[in-house]
């Protein structure tokens, strides 16, 4: 029985694997290809910035589809199909030499990657821990952001040296090797092992279980109570597309691509440990207070960084504001669904809310591109995602009072 035991630490550690390749790697590093891919293939900013866009709308899609197959065969045999198909598109990309390929390649590597993206993380991490449950899921989820910190300048470097077509092929290799031991030993929930949730109180002990199992309000599509999640949650993870811009924006400000780099690095840095941190806060202040402090230090590192200039401790200190965003789009959203409809709901509805995450992201992307391309600047593109946080801190306080209300009236 002791040694069953380890399999709380082994899941958390799978998770955190997970997370590290499939948002570290496949989306917060991938930031730096786009300007060399633009320049070798004589194609627009925008036009590159597409098949990140195609990625995440074929991951947001996909994910509905992964939960229905999750019961049916497990979520093993997702995984390692899942990140085999992931690993061969992106080497596959060291190949493509037209734009068309890339994008074609971008729809599979999203197909794959969403059987080890978020909404799986955090329904495995959901079944396994009880007990400390928003603290070890903002751990798991940080890994994101470490492999995006240590792998962003990393890639920038092998670029350089050996060429966008080798680092793809390298960053393939990584994602095999953070990913597929998931696909080998993870399991769904602790009793496919023989054990209960980690911090699991029988239900005669813990009156407010059933509430926690069945949510305040039903999931029903279109419901009030779906689309008022809908709107936090796809303005939410609108804010960070501006990630994949932000060496181009340092380039653009005149502050160059190393500055750009560092730039990059704080948001990553910020976004490991605020992730974490939005875990213990949840776990001791509670879910909103804990949002809104996150949140609001974002929205203020944006409009730092609107008026810092070519100042590069503003930009840089803004940078890292502006990185607490990611602790809410990957913890916050997570634990405001199963606030609002239960854990047993949790599935079903995080895996369609995940859809609204991968299009906001998607579109906004390729938008902040064609702003950028249309006129010559990201100024327009900081005062989109500014409003995106300042509608998304309004709608979230909305959530709040109307799931307290729900509560006091049972």
């Amino acid at each position: 029985m002791q040694q069953k035991r380890y399999w709380y630490i082994i899941t958390a550690v799978l998770c955190c694997g997970m997370a590290a390749a499939s948002l570290g790697l496949c989306v917060n590093a991938y930031g730096v290809f786009l300007t060399p891919v633009s320049e070798a293939l004589h194609v627009t900013r925008a036009s590159v910035s597409l098949h990140a866009t195609l990625f995440s709308l074929a991951a947001g899609f996909m994910a509905p589809a992964v939960n229905a197959l999750i019961p049916k065969t497990g979520v093993r045999k997702l995984l390692f199909g899942g990140v085999l198909l992931t690993v061969l598109s992106t080497a596959g990309m060291a190949l493509a030499k037209k734009i068309w390929i890339f994008n074609v390649l971008g729809v599979l590597r999203g197909i794959g990657s969403a059987c080890f993206m978020l909404p799986v993380i955090t329904l495995v991490m959901g079944n396994w821990f009880e007990k400390a449950r928003g603290t070890l899921t903002g751990l798991a989820c940080s890994f994101s952001g470490v492999a995006g910190a240590l792998f962003s300048p990393v890639f920038a470097k092998w670029i350089t040296l050996w060429g966008y077509e080798k680092t793809y092929v390298a960053l393939a290799v990584l994602i095999f090797l953070f990913a597929m031991p998931a696909g080998l030993l993870v399991r769904t929930t602790p009793q496919e092992v023989g054990l209960a949730a980690y911090g699991h109180v029988d239900k005669e002990e813990q009156g407010s279980e059933e509430e926690e199992e069945r949510g305040v309000y039903p999931f029903r599509i279109l419901s009030w109570a779906f689309l008022l999640v809908f709107a936090v949650m796809g303005l939410a993870n609108a804010v960070p597309s501006l990630t994949t811009h932000l060496s181009g924006y340092a380039e653009n400000i005149g502050v160059g691509t190393q500055n750009g780099a560092i730039m990059m690095t704080c948001v990553m840095i910020a976004n490991i440990s605020s992730k974490f941190l939005f875990g213990v806060l949840n776990d001791r202040i509670g879910l909103y207070k804990a949002s809104f402090l996150m949140i609001g230090a974002s929205f203020t590192g944006l409009v730092l960084m609107l008026f810092a200039g070519k100042t590069l401790a503003l930009l840089f200190v803004a940078s890292a504001l502006y990185g607490t965003i990611y602790s809410f789009c990957a913890v916050g959203c997570s634990l405001v669904t199963r606030d609002v409809f239960g854990n047993k709901q949790y599935g079903k509805a995080y895996s369609v809310f995940s859809v609204i995450f991968n299009v906001s992201t998607a579109l906004v992307i390729s938008l902040i591109g064609k702003i950028y391309d249309t006129t010559g600047h990201y100024r327009a593109a900081l005062l989109l995602v500014i409003g995106c946080e300042a509608v998304t801190l309004l709608l979230l306080a909305v959530t709040q009072r109307i799931t307290r209300r729900r509560r006091e009236e049972r």
